[in-house]
């Protein structure tokens, strides 16, 4: 008796149905938990952001020399040290605000951008463009638009003494 249901089951097609409607959704749920990604670690960025300064418009003005006979030496160590907190705190506020494209994410795609950014002395951002685009226009986007989430920045420390900054960022998008 058994055997006569299962071999109407088979010529019928409904053990197609019975197969489909218990096995398939577990199956689409085990895809999508493969496929979606769970919090980076905390550790292990999803990125690095690198810099350099452009070159400064030549306007004829220049930074004045350290002179042998003042503490240019000391000065010139706060200075540095003044602007390198101030750089990282920029960096670190542009990559907590970075976002990995959601496509790019399931596609495992990996590339970088490289923009420029102007901030000026209050901590305002005065311009944002990609320079070297990606393949990928969800990088690019994402590149100009995290900066621009990340916006207003800390305004400059006493030792930056000039009325902006132009910084060339490269983004990378990786994944761990």
């Amino acid at each position: 008796m058994n055997r006569n249901r299962l071999d109407r089951a088979l010529r019928g097609g409904s053990l197609f149905w019975i197969y489909s409607a218990l096995f398939f959704p577990a199956s689409l749920l085990l895809m999508v938990q493969d496929s979606s990604p769970g919090p980076a670690p905390e550790d292990s960025p999803v990125s690095h952001i690198s810099f350099r300064f452009s070159q400064p418009a030549s306007n004829g003005l220049s930074e004045p020399a350290p002179s042998a006979d003042s503490p240019g030496e000391k000065s010139s160590t706060a200075s540095r040290e003044g602007k390198n907190h101030y750089l990282s705190q920029v960096l670190s506020r542009i990559e907590r605000n970075k976002r990995y494209p959601l496509r790019e994410l399931n596609d495992r795609i990996q590339d970088s951008v490289k923009v420029r950014l102007s901030i000026s002395a209050t901590g305002e951002l005065a311009h944002a463009s990609v320079t070297t685009p990606s393949k990928y226009s969800a990088f690019n986007a994402e590149a100009v638009n995290c900066i621009r989430r990340s916006a207003p920045f800390p305004p400059f420390p006493s030792e930056m003494e000039q009325g902006s900054i132009t910084l060339n960022l490269k983004i990378d998008f990786r994944l761990q």
